[in-house]
C-alpha cells in the first residue's frame, strides 16, 4: 500500500469519526420529531413534496406497501440507468474523447 492510498484511508476515518456526533444527533432529534436547525429549509420542501405524491406523513406504512414500493422503486430506478446508459452519446455531459461507441443493450443491461 503506497502512502496515497493510506492518507485517502486514515482521512476517510477521520472525517466519519468526526461527523458520528453531530450527524447521529442531527438524525436522532429528526426520527423523534423534535426541532432541528434545518427545518426552515427541509420542511417547507418536504411538504411540497408530500402534497405532490400524496403521502400522509401521519400514517405508517404496511410490510405489503412497503414491499410494493421497495419493488417498483427499484424496477424504475433500473428503466432510468438502462435509458441513461443507452442514450449517453445524447445526453450534454457526454465527452466523445473518453467514450467512443454507444453501449449495445446487453451491455447497458448488464451494468444495471
Amino acid at each position: 500500500m503506497n502512502l496515497h492510498i493510506t492518507i485517502q484511508y486514515v482521512s476517510f476515518v477521520a472525517i466519519v469519526t468526526v461527523l458520528v456526533k453531530p450527524l447521529g444527533g442531527y438524525m436522532k432529534r429528526v426520527f423523534s420529531r423534535k426541532r432541528t436547525a434545518l427545518d426552515r429549509l427541509c420542511l417547507p420542501v418536504e411538504r411540497i413534496i408530500y402534497r405532490i405524491t400524496g403521502v400522509n406523513p401521519e400514517v405508517e406504512m404496511t410490510g405489503k406497501e412497503y414491499a410494493t414500493c421497495f419493488v417498483l422503486f427499484g424496477f424504475v430506478g433500473t428503466l432510468v440507468l438502462y435509458a441513461i446508459l443507452r442514450t449517453q452519446q445524447f445526453l450534454p455531459w457526454f465527452f466523445p474523447q473518453y467514450h467512443t461507441t454507444p453501449l449495445s443493450p446487453d451491455l447497458a443491461l448488464t451494468a444495471c
